[in-house]
């Protein structure tokens, strides 16, 4: 298959995850990858790619912030299915090869609780999450940006 890429001017880039397809064996190979920004009250769906309205289905996750007290209160709930590790990897599991990285990911284990900036684990920019999504695929995401007013930027693979 072969791919044109054609720039218009004025044309602002997609960065949303998209599906690539891989040779070899499918346990292995990335299903999609890239940087997303989920606006507040929005949830991903991992395996598609795409932003969703709170709550839909098939959302994997949904990002929440409250203003509870003077300090904004960031949560990102697992959905439908889907579930986090509960442990945060370093971040050069990034860097693994992919069966390596595989490995890593089905070796975890996963909670469909949520996380939160206050929590024991808290999600903060720069940390590694482990993840299954509601269709059984294993992923990694880094949080670049997490802004508790605004969007959650992440880099998933």
């Amino acid at each position: 298959m072969k791919i044109l890429l054609v720039v218009m001017p004025g044309y602002k880039w997609s960065l949303e995850p998209k599906v690539i397809p891989t040779g070899g064996n499918p346990d292995y190979g990335i299903f999609s990858k890239g940087r997303v920004e989920i606006p507040i009250l929005k949830g991903y769906d991992l395996d598609g790619g795409s932003v969703l309205a709170d709550g839909s289905t098939p959302a994997d996750f949904y990002w929440n912030v409250e203003q509870l007290t003077k300090v904004p209160r960031g949560e990102l709930y697992a959905h439908n299915g889907a579930k986090f590790a509960t442990t945060i990897l370093a971040q050069t599991v990034l860097q693994q090869s992919r069966s390596m990285l595989y490995s890593t990911q089905t070796q975890q284990t996963y909670s469909d609780n949520s996380i939160a900036t206050d929590s024991s684990t808290p999600i903060k920019a720069g940390i590694v999450i482990a993840y299954q999504t509601s269709d059984g695929r294993y992923g990694a995401f880094k949080v670049d940006k997490l802004g508790t007013g605004t969007a959650l930027t992440l880099s998933i693979t």
